[in-house]
């Protein structure tokens, strides 16, 4: 019995799931990034200037 080409496909498997988990660590990092650059948008509004561009007569 040859354990070459199943010990090769283990270890393809392995990689590909080393890949997969690394590309939904990259993405989650960018949400959280992107969530922390609006979130700090959000908060430089100055709450003097909220309000005043609202257009109430609309």
């Amino acid at each position: 019995m040859d354990l070459l080409p199943v010990g090769l496909e283990v270890q393809r498997a392995l990689v590909q799931q080393n890949v997969a988990l690394s590309n939904i660590k990259q993405t989650t990092q960018a949400q959280a990034q992107i969530a922390t650059i609006l979130s700090n948008a959000v908060e430089s509004i100055s709450a003097s200037t909220r309000g005043t561009l609202l257009n109430t007569s609309a």
